[in-house]
This record gives C-alpha cells, sequence and structure tokens, in this order.
C-alpha cells in the first residue's frame, strides 16, 4: 500500500514539473514592471517603435524559461491594463535575456501565450490563443535558430 502511494506521488510531482505553462496577457497579476534593459529594448526595437509613440502602452511581463522551464532567461510581455487591444486579443512578445542585449524572439496577439513542453531547436514551442464572441483561432511557433516563426494557424 505505501509503495503504490508514492509510486504515485512520484508521478504526480514529475507531471507537474513538465506541465506547460499558460499566460492571460491582459491585466495579468503576475505581470509586474520589467528591468529597464528589457523595457527599452521593447520600446526602441524597430518593429514596435511606432505602436508605442501612438498607443502611449506601457508593458509588463514576467521571467520565465525559455529553454528550461527552471532557468528564468526570458519574459513574456504584454502591454499594461490591455492598452491597445482590439476585441480578439493584444500584442504579446517573448524577449530573451540570456546574451549581451535583450532580443525579441517573439512578435504575437492573442488573449494568452502557453509555453510548452515541447522542444524545438533547442527552445520550447509557443502558441497563443485569440479570439471574441465569434471566433478563436490558435497559433503555434516553433524557434527557428534566430526567432520564432509560426508553423501553424488552426480554429479552436
Amino acid at each position: 500500500m505505501d509503495l503504490k502511494f508514492v509510486w504515485m506521488a512520484v508521478l504526480f510531482l514529475a507531471s507537474a514539473a513538465a506541465s506547460a505553462e499558460t499566460y492571460d496577457t491582459e491585466a495579468n497579476p503576475l505581470f509586474i514592471k520589467l528591468p529597464a534593459r528589457i523595457e527599452k529594448a521593447m520600446y526602441g526595437s524597430k518593429g514596435n517603435a511606432e505602436f508605442f509613440k501612438d498607443s502611449g502602452c506601457k508593458v509588463v511581463g514576467v521571467a520565465i524559461g525559455l529553454k528550461d522551464p527552471q532557468k528564468q532567461d526570458a519574459y513574456v510581455v504584454a502591454t499594461r491594463d490591455g492598452c491597445g487591444w482590439g476585441s480578439a486579443g493584444g500584442s504579446v512578445w517573448i524577449v530573451q535575456d540570456a546574451g549581451v542585449a535583450p532580443d525579441i524572439v517573439l512578435d504575437g496577439f492573442g488573449v494568452s501565450i502557453t509555453l510548452n513542453d515541447k522542444i524545438k531547436n533547442g527552445f520550447r514551442t509557443i502558441s497563443t490563443l485569440e479570439g471574441n464572441a465569434g471566433s478563436c483561432s490558435k497559433s503555434f511557433y516553433e524557434y527557428s535558430g534566430k526567432g520564432y516563426s509560426l508553423v501553424k494557424r488552426k480554429r479552436c
């Protein structure tokens, strides 16, 4: 009886340690002010500078493990308080902070982002969910060596 309990506990803990992480990206209480170097990378990026200038949006985020769930080497970043959102979601980014300068490796869209257990090219795969009352879709991303690329989109 005791051995059966031990095995069940081991299986439960192993599955919990390897579970995917999902973050709601609108007004998430886990998302906090980012380190200055991450904010600078976000506001100064060519692809996002105009958006931030026109919208006045500020960013918040949470530290994550992009290569290894146990080591925080990146951030999930979203706009504070849903700033700049449309009816199906808002911008969401992954910023890797493992090198000399932070690097935006994913520029996506959705109401949530999931860091999956599957590893591709040394990085966790990612999925985003977007939708409103009329539609829902899920996008799947894999690391290509330079950043994340969309590999599939499907309806919910």
